[in-house]
């Protein structure tokens, strides 16, 4: 049991530090991304997209991580793990967090891509 959790937990900071990777990436340099798929699919002239990265949503992301993490602990530290769908709550919301902010740049990719017009 101690392997799955120290994978899942691993799992989760792989997520984490990809969404933090892909932030960094898409905020340097994600303009220059998507004027070039403008430009590649077909779009001669296309405007310079400027939108700035949505931090606020990375940082939404790793707090539910560490909020779910902290209720992890509370519940093993209590010892009274509910039983059936409640108990798996606290990893679902690391789960989530972790998977919206390994997913945000992408989105902001597509949001760029929009506006170049």
């Amino acid at each position: 049991m101690r392997l799955l959790r120290a994978l899942g937990w691993l799992w989760a900071l792989l997520l984490l530090a990809a969404g933090l990777g892909g932030g960094v990436a898409v905020g340097r340099t994600g303009w220059a991304l998507a004027m070039g798929a403008a430009i590649y699919m077909g779009n001669t002239e296309p405007s310079e997209p400027d939108l700035a990265y949505p931090w606020a949503g990375f940082a939404l992301g790793a707090a539910a991580v560490l909020m779910g993490g902290a209720w992890q602990l509370h519940l093993r530290r209590d010892q009274e793990r509910p039983a059936g769908w409640r108990g798996a709550l606290p990893w679902m919301l690391v789960y989530a967090g972790a998977l919206f902010t390994a997913l945000l740049p992408f989105v902001q990719l597509y949001r760029l891509f929009q506006l170049t017009g």
